[in-house]
């Protein structure tokens, strides 16, 4: 059986869930599942999940509700690896003048460095990069240039595809919203001896309307 490690851009994966009304109720994904989804059963045994974002410090609501998600995967058996948001500067163009933004850090270069620590340390035969971004081409390159014996497998989250991308791996596959819809945590995940993990309120899927 070929090991399977799945390498998860946490915020390339959320934002793919806005663009569709339908996967905008799946925020609470169950991302192992989701990963589990995605192998080949026959020949392919799931071996580490490894999810990579940031905490948006300057909204405290978005930090809980990131802070509960992440809790719910750490249950269940995933690894989170958290990165960090600076302020940058950037022009607008139509007034001329700048103003101060947050940009995520560190992600990319996570991934990167976990994808090729892995390989090196043989603790997959298989990797998949569940992303659209074409910054880890050059780690993709890499990778294929001093182990390769290992395969590279990219997962497009929603409406994600990257033929930059599609051209540097072995295979790549595309998440639909159907297969999201069959992946997302009961409201309320029990936990042996402690207090159950509760998806966060504004996540839960609207009242379907009566009739």
């Amino acid at each position: 059986m070929k090991r399977a490690a799945f390498f998860v851009d946490g915020f390339n994966l959320y934002h793919s869930l806005l663009t569709h009304p339908r996967a905008r109720a799946c925020k609470w994904l169950d991302l192992r599942g989701l990963c589990e989804g995605f192998l080949q059963k026959s020949n392919e045994k799931l071996e580490r999940i490894t999810y990579f974002s940031a905490l948006a410090t300057w909204d405290p609501g978005k930090v809980t509700r990131h802070r509960q998600f992440i809790k719910a995967l750490r249950n269940s058996g995933i690894e989170d690896v958290l990165g960090e948001f600076k302020q940058k500067d950037r022009k607008c163009w139509h007034c001329k003048g700048t103003m101060s933004v947050p940009e995520e850090k560190m992600t990319d270069v996570s991934i990167a460095v976990r994808l090729l620590r892995d390989a090196y340390l043989d603790q997959f035969d298989t990797a998949f990069l569940m992303t659209g971004d074409t910054d880890l081409i050059p780690a993709i390159r890499t990778l294929r240039e001093l182990h390769s014996d290992k395969q590279i497998v990219a997962i497009f989250p929603l409406n994600r595809v990257n033929e930059a991308l599609k051209k540097e791996v072995h295979r790549y596959m595309r998440t639909k919203v159907e297969r999201l819809e069959r992946h997302v945590f009961p409201e309320s995940i029990p936990v042996p001896g402690g207090e159950a993990i509760a998806c966060p309120a504004s996540w839960l899927p609207l009242p379907k309307p009566p009739g």
